[in-house]
């Protein structure tokens, strides 16, 4: 088989392959632009015949209308980071799939060769994604999890990952500050059980101190204690994060130490929850009964004294 040709790429040895995309005459037609921050934005030149007989989404893509069959087409993946994107190029062109990649890529993988429709990748990644999702991945790497776009078994996939816990520096990371908040709550509820109580909070009221207070405050605004200026969405996501921390479970000093010195609790809040605190606490103290005749046992060797309520005056010697 000539390797100036793409027919049946799959047949092609690898050194067929790397012949045909080194020949001057094979020039790539189409270009993935790949990243979400414009730091990270690469260009993946690719053949359009190669990638056809991987997946029909491709061969419609560049054989219809599209603008994508159009000569030196670019396709826009934006919901993806390049990594993941360049392990899917790698698949294609050299059937190469690293046993080292990550957790957070297989998942974007995962989501591609769904996209796609490339049923040879999707059956792969998601066996990949059964033992990779049994290796502890940090809370960093598993925030970016979270921001994958779903793909199949998502759930089950998310309940399994077990996390390896960072210092406390990596919790405070943009990154986490910066998710949307359907997938900030999984990772509070992820958390719930793996981390101190009161850095829990601290995460939750770094969120909602950026992605909720609003931005400019008049000085009066600025000692208002509580959310009631925010919309209803908001206010119930913050209700939820609450829920999720529990802080009428904490202790006295823990919820002094934290929540009672936060600016998106309501004071009426703050005593509510102060009050459950109180009678758990109460209701823990042993009752004391005293007899109906208490007595008075004095030490040995001392004499008793007017002020003995178990004497009259008329038993103290004199």
């Amino acid at each position: 088989m000539s390797s100036n040709t793409c027919e049946n790429w799959k047949d092609l040895s690898s050194k067929q392959r790397l012949t045909f995309i080194q020949n001057p005459a094979n020039l790539t037609d189409c270009n993935f632009i790949v990243g979400k921050a414009p730091g990270e934005i690469r260009h993946f030149p690719c053949h359009k015949k190669v990638l056809s007989q991987f997946s029909e989404i491709f061969k419609s893509m560049f054989a219809g209308r599209y603008m994508e069959s159009k000569e030196a087409s670019k396709i826009i993946l934006n919901d993806i980071q390049p990594n993941a994107f360049q392990h899917f190029v790698n698949y294609i062109y050299f059937d190469i799939l690293l046993d080292s990649i990550s957790l957070g890529d297989l998942m974007e993988l995962a989501y591609l060769s769904e996209k796609y429709e490339f049923s040879g990748l999707s059956d792969k990644t998601q066996d990949l994604l059964k033992t990779k999702g049994k290796t502890p991945v940090s809370i960093l790497e598993f925030a970016r999890i979270l921001e994958t776009p779903l793909v199949k078994n998502y759930n089950e996939i998310i309940d399994a990952i077990k996390l390896r816990l960072e210092k406390n520096e990596l919790m405070r990371s943009s990154q986490i500050y910066d998710m949307a908040s359907p997938k900030f709550l999984l990772l509070m509820d992820k958390l719930h059980k793996d981390i101190p109580t009161l850095d829990h909070f601290s995460m939750v009221e770094n969120y909602v101190e950026k992605n909720f207070m609003p931005k400019k405050r008049n000085a009066s605004e600025k000692q208002i204690c509580g959310i009631d200026f925010l919309n209803g969405s908001e206010k119930m996501i913050i209700e939820r994060l609450l829920l999720i921390i529990e802080p009428e479970n904490m202790t006295p000093k823990k919820f002094c130490d934290g929540p009672l010195n936060s600016s998106f609790i309501s004071a009426q809040t703050k005593l509510d929850i102060l009050t459950k605190i109180a009678h758990k606490y109460v209701a823990n103290i042993p009752e004391i009964t005293l007899s109906k005749d208490p007595k008075c046992s004095l030490p040995k060797n001392r004499k008793p004294s007017m002020y003995d309520y178990s004497t009259s005056p008329d038993d103290v010697p004199i």
